[in-house]
């Protein structure tokens, strides 16, 4: 019997092109003119900015909670086009998100709306009830129980603590100059397509 791939993807920056126009709406709002090329760290954009810490929060967390937002982000149509592949091939599709439990509508109807979803598909959301220490302990932990077979990832510190294969989507901020054996930087789903089909033949 064919054994059944199990496959773990990133949502943000890996199959929606979320900062994109997480950096338009920033400029918008503050007045400044961030390109999204000098970003090297995601996750403290006031460095860029000038802009103070709370007030940042303060607009991170009002875009988070705008359904509208987050629902008409735009896919990357390669990622379309290689997941629905993978799931018609049967492999199970787990989405590993960062993003709080409560998108969790939104995050479901997005993937429905651009053809991530299936019956062989699942979404697992961050719980901030739950004691991780970090973002990586989280989907590490989650990634263990469902026994993934590789996972696409654009955070490095992430996709440094894995064993199994990570592909590694290119981006500003995880250019880091070494990267462990089983971690591979790729530019497109059509090179992960390649590299998946090369070692687990879906």
């Amino acid at each position: 019997m064919k054994k059944t791939i199990k496959i773990g993807i990133d949502i943000d920056n890996v199959i929606s092109d979320t900062f994109s126009s997480y950096v338009e709406k920033f400029n918008r709002h503050f007045g400044t003119e961030i390109a999204y090329e000098e970003i090297s760290d995601f996750y403290y954009f006031e460095k860029y900015s000038g802009i103070e810490r709370e007030k940042v929060n303060v607009f991170i967390e009002k875009l988070e909670r705008d359904y509208e937002y987050h629902l008409s982000l735009k896919p990357y149509d390669e990622a379309i086009r290689v997941i629905r592949k993978w799931m018609k091939e049967e492999a199970k599709v787990h989405y590993i998100t960062l993003r709080p439990l409560y998108m969790k509508k939104v995050t479901l109807d997005w993937l429905k709306k651009h053809g991530f979803w299936s019956r062989n598909a699942t979404a697992h959301l961050y719980d901030e009830k739950e004691p991780y220490q970090s973002d990586a302990e989280y989907k590490k932990s989650v990634a263990d129980h469902l026994g993934i077979d590789f996972l696409i990832e654009d955070a490095w510190e992430i996709a440094t603590v894995f064993k199994i294969p990570v592909y590694l989507i290119d981006r500003p901020w995880n250019r880091v100059a070494a990267l462990p054996e089983n971690v591979k930087r790729v530019h497109s789903f059509l090179e992960i397509e390649n590299l998946v089909f090369a070692k687990f033949k879906i």
